[in-house]
């Protein structure tokens, strides 16, 4: 981040930011794209100015995600600028934002994520660090920055490596200032700790590496809330209850099973088990259902939908719940349109026999 500054007469900028948090998550979108999540707040000191300009370079793939910008719990607007930020990965586009009579502390949060495509066997992005380069004038003693990395639903064998890496120009023999590296099921949780030079911003950026290597092989997955799109339950007259979980996924690479079903006191709890496939899958929409029934329920409970031994949802059910009854039936044929011109064809079909049967002896 690099600001502009139109100050009261003080001769020496005195906007401080003394240190900078960021959680990067690496969460695996499908074999072929990984989502990356980065969360940054940046607490600041103001000593008298007044207003402020602020730049932030982003991914260009972040402009086609979502970039959320916040002072304290405001949000802010924000616009792509013409300026460019130079990476060893290719220019990045910056954004800016202003802010008005900032108090004397406060704290800018910005949010975005964005899906890097598989690219000679792996994934790379990086985190615009380097931005102290682009300061006049120092705005800390010392700035330190502190990265802590998520992996989510990445293969345990896999690797991932980073680094602190220069500019394009100075970019010379390893191309790296420090490195760290681990397998994807160690590196949850890392925490990498950078310290500028005094009076300096940063002045590497910090480049990750995903190697996706290992073995092609089923791994445990959990789904988003968007991936769980339907789900039915029924009750029928005689205290038996039937529940419907449906999955969308993006691919044909995933597994649903259900692996227990149980009663605790006023929760039905279904067990699954969810898999994802590393390997090459069909590129088409899948769906994954499961059902399950329970016998003699009474009463008001919960469904608890638990996924890979993980509390995952919770879907209430009351006694105004729907009976088993024709206008199920009509419902079902309508989301199954294919049955409904079954039935319709069978029944046009027998009444056109019954009508020439008819036609034959009266002729």
């Amino acid at each position: 981040m690099f600001l502009i500054l139109e100050a009261n007469p003080i001769p020496v900028p005195t906007l401080i930011m003394e240190r900078e948090y960021i959680t990067v998550i690496l969460d695996m979108y499908d074999e072929a794209q990984l989502n990356v999540t980065v969360i940054g707040l940046y607490p600041f000191i103001n000593k008298g100015y007044e207003n402020i300009t602020m730049f932030f370079p982003v991914p260009p793939e972040a402009l086609r995600g979502n970039i959320t910008v916040l002072l304290g719990k405001r949000k802010l607007y924000w616009n792509v600028t013409s300026q460019k930020y130079s990476t060893i990965l290719g220019d990045y586009p910056v954004i800016a934002w202003s802010l008005a009579k900032p108090p004397d502390k406060f704290n800018i949060t910005v949010v975005y994520w964005y899906l890097v495509p598989l690219s000679k066997g792996g994934f790379r992005t990086l985190y615009a660090m380097a931005t102290g380069r682009f300061l006049e004038e120092g705005y800390s003693k010392q700035c330190i920055a502190e990265v802590t990395f998520v992996t989510r639903n990445l293969p345990e064998d896999w690797k991932i490596r980073a680094s602190f890496v220069p500019p394009p120009s100075e970019v010379f023999m390893v191309g790296f200032e420090s490195q760290v590296e681990a397998l994807a099921g160690a590196f949850n949780g890392t925490v990498l700790k950078k310290a500028s030079k005094p009076f300096h911003g940063m002045e590497n950026d910090l480049l990750i590496e995903v190697e996706a290597s290992g073995p092609e092989k089923w791994i445990p997955y959990t789904p988003t809330r968007e991936e769980f799109s339907k789900w039915s339950v029924v009750k029928f007259g005689n205290g038996t209850v039937e529940i419907e979980l449906r999955f969308a996924f993006r691919n044909s690479g995933y597994s649903v099973k259900l692996v227990g079903s149980q009663v605790q006191e006023n929760q039905l709890i279904l067990d699954l088990k969810v898999l994802r496939w590393t390997g090459p899958s069909l590129q088409v929409i899948t769906y994954r259902t499961v059902k399950a029934r329970f016998h003699s329920i009474k009463g008001v409970f919960k469904i608890l939908v638990r996924v890979n031994g993980k509390n995952f949802y919770t879907i209430p059910l009351n006694q105004e719940e729907e009976t088993k009854t024709f206008s199920h039936i009509w419902a079902m044929l309508m989301e199954n349109i294919w049955l409904l011109f079954f039935f319709v064809g069978v029944i046009v079909g027998v009444l056109l026999a019954y009508i020439f049967t008819l036609f034959k002896k009266s002729g």
